[in-house]
C-alpha cells in the first residue's frame, strides 16, 4: 500500500533481517493475501497489523502499480506479484501491536519520507521506481490504468 499523508510524504519501514545480514531496505506497508481475501481486504488488513490505522475497503480505489518477479528470504525462493493501492491521509504514528512474529523481528522502524529526498537517496527502496510513481501521481492523479513497476531485488 502506497501511503501518503496531506504534504505528499510516503509512509515507510526499514526491513532489517538479522538472519541473512543483507543491507537494510525501505518497503510500503504490506504483505500476502489470506485465503479468501480480495487484493484490498489484504491490503486493509496488512496496513493495519502493521502500521494500525484502520480504512474500509471502500477507501481504497483501483491499484495503482504491480510489480511482480522471483527473489529468496532466508534461502527459499520466492515468487511475488505485488499490487499497491493509492491511501491518502493524515500523518499518523504507526502503531506496531498488532504486527505478526516475523514483521516485529524484521520491521526496524516506519518513516515519513518527502518526495525530494525519496528520488535522492541511495538507499534501497522497494517498489523500485515509487518515487517516478509519486512523482506522476503529484503532476497527474492517480494513473488511469495500473503502472507496471521494474521488480528489483536487493
Amino acid at each position: 500500500m502506497v501511503v501518503v499523508d496531506e504534504k505528499g510524504d510516503v509512509l515507510l519501514v526499514r526491513v532489517v533481517d538479522p538472519i541473512d545480514g543483507r543491507p537494510p531496505v525501505w518497503l510500503c506497508p504490506g504483505g500476502g493475501v489470506e485465503a479468501g481475501e480480495s487484493l484490498a481486504e489484504a491490503a486493509v488488513r496488512e496496513l493495519r497489523e502493521e502500521t494500525g490505522l484502520v480504512v474500509a475497503v471502500g477507501d481504497l480505489g483501483d491499484p495503482v502499480a504491480v510489480t511482480f518477479g522471483d527473489w529468496e528470504f532466508r534461502g527459499e525462493p520466492l515468487s511475488s506479484e505485488d499490487t499497491f493501492f493509492f491511501l491518502r491521509t493524515q500523518r499518523y504514528e504507526p502503531n506496531v501491536q498488532g504486527q505478526q512474529a516475523l514483521e516485529a523481528e524484521i520491521h526496524d522502524r516506519w518513516r515519513w519520507w518527502p518526495l525530494a529526498e525519496l528520488r535522492s537517496t541511495e538507499v534501497a527502496v522497494l517498489p523500485h521506481g515509487l518515487a517516478d510513481l509519486l512523482g506522476a501521481i503529484a503532476a497527474r492523479g492517480l494513473p488511469a490504468e495500473v503502472v507496471v513497476l521494474p521488480w528489483l531485488v536487493i
